[in-house]
């Protein structure tokens, strides 16, 4: 099992704290587009940034009750004891988290990650590894050919740990 950006890793916020956060990540998306037309983009990535902040305002515009609800259970998740108890049935799980990540920010992680470790090592307890990749929160709605690569990585990683362990 894989997690990206998962919430629940790092303390819980008020729904403000993540909604400011959100609006940082969209203002980080902003100055990548940017730079991306800047640059003359051969590949569309502005386009493709653009698209994906387009798509995240009629998500938030068509149904800003239902966008409420789910930033605020997202606040307030929290998902050690899940990861502990997947992982004591014998299910591997990982993480990729984006070191860009303005909505779980990476010191934010790395803090949460060192509060149920077994020791001083990471992974923490439940957890069979932790990727960091380049990126922001939402980075693979816009880079997925990369995640593709990056997933099959882990879960390869996953099932070669499964056959020894």
């Amino acid at each position: 099992m894989v997690f990206i950006d998962p919430a629940g890793m790092v303390k819980k916020h008020s729904l403000r704290q993540l909604l400011m956060r959100q609006l940082r990540e969209n203002k980080s998306l902003k100055l990548r587009i940017e730079a991306s037309e800047a640059a003359g983009d051969e590949l569309g990535l502005g386009e493709i940034l653009a698209r994906s902040g387009r798509v995240f305002a009629r998500h938030i515009l068509g149904s800003p009750l239902r966008a409420i609800n789910e930033l605020r259970a997202t606040s307030s998740s929290e998902i050690h004891q899940a990861l502990k108890q997947i992982h004591s049935l014998e299910i591997g799980i990982s993480i990729i988290h984006c070191a860009d990540d303005n909505v779980f920010p990476m010191d934010e992680f790395q803090k949460a990650a060192k509060t149920f470790v077994k020791s001083d090592d990471i992974p923490p307890e439940g957890v069979d590894g932790v990727y960091t990749v380049r990126g922001n929160h939402n980075e693979i709605l816009y880079n997925s050919e990369a995640y593709a690569r990056v997933i099959e990585e882990v879960l390869t990683a996953l099932d070669k740990k499964n056959h020894l362990g």
